[in-house]
């Protein structure tokens, strides 16, 4: 993995942190991508710490932003002429229903549609490197999502959390299935992972007392980060996963996903759906 340039979201804390901190020790160049400066900033600076590396960049942008993302992406093109791997780590769970300053409603926005949006913009720097890998950190939750396009942001019925949670869990493994159709013949790999119940601060900053306090005590049962990064670590460096695509991992090992990916016509249908939305804000999914 010496220097080749892995782009990291969600990276400030938790799993997003420690897949950096081990693909820097490996000698890797990391971009951090991170909502929040002072986060970003402390753990770039533990990161080069622990990992002994200086090539650790940290970029800035909130997720939930259409806005934000093309920009994002704007700002790696000009940092670096190819990216040798993606990980569409960055992901939220909000107790109660929320919409970003566009009216998409958030775990949607989050958890799905910034990593549909982020892998499509940046497939043009993937395809230069040597091999190109795209990685999403999905969850077992998403054995338990829906796809529901006409009423996925809950707008007519009760909002449930973890069911838009689940749901968007689902997309990322749907996604995962149609671009690896979509980039058969090219050199760029796509695989999704369930981490496992990791110890992390999701939803920590966008939920209420008693929420943090339920998330705390999960987390007494939860494995360590060190663990959780090992999947989506693997995923993003083992030499025998060169032509793998498509798969979705648990424990280093390809696992059961939901049936309803697997569905005719789905993965053209959350596409289709999710690149009309981001026309709608007059935004394109090509870079």
């Amino acid at each position: 993995m010496k220097n080749k340039i892995c782009v990291i979201t969600g990276a400030s804390n938790g799993i997003g942190k420690e897949i950096a901190r081990q693909l820097a020790t490996k000698g890797a160049r990391i971009a951090m991508v991170c909502r929040n400066e002072q986060r970003g900033q402390i753990a770039k600076k533990e990161i080069e710490e622990i990992s002994g590396s200086n090539k650790i960049d940290l970029f800035l942008a909130d997720l939930s932003s259409l806005i934000q993302i093309r920009q994002l992406t704007e700002n790696l093109g000009k940092a670096y002429g190819h990216i040798d791997v993606l990980i569409n780590n960055a992901g939220n769970f909000f107790l109660k229903k929320q919409y970003n300053e566009a009216g998409i409603e958030m775990t949607y926005a989050v958890n799905f549609l910034a990593p549909f949006y982020l892998t499509n913009l940046l497939l043009v720097k993937l395809m230069n490197a040597d091999q190109g890998r795209i990685i999403i950190v999905s969850s077992r939750n998403q054995s338990i999502g829906k796809i529901d396009l006409g009423n996925y942001d809950f707008r007519n019925r009760i909002y449930n959390g973890l069911q838009a949670y689940s749901n968007s869990k689902l997309m990322t493994v749907i996604f995962t299935k149609e671009l690896e159709k979509r980039l058969r013949g090219t050199n760029v790999t796509i695989n999704a992972a369930h981490p496992g119940d990791v110890v992390t601060n999701i939803g920590m900053n966008d939920n209420n007392g008693l929420f943090k306090i339920l998330w705390s005590i999960k987390c007494l049962f939860n494995i360590p980060v060190e663990q959780g990064a090992e999947t989506p670590v693997y995923l993003a460096t083992a030499p025998e996963l060169t032509k793998i695509s498509g798969g979705y991992f648990v424990r280093k090992k390809k696992a059961r996903y939901n049936p309803i990916a697997d569905l005719p016509g789905i993965g053209k249908e959350l596409w289709d759906f999710s690149e009309d939305i981001i026309k709608q804000n007059n935004l394109s999914i090509n870079q």
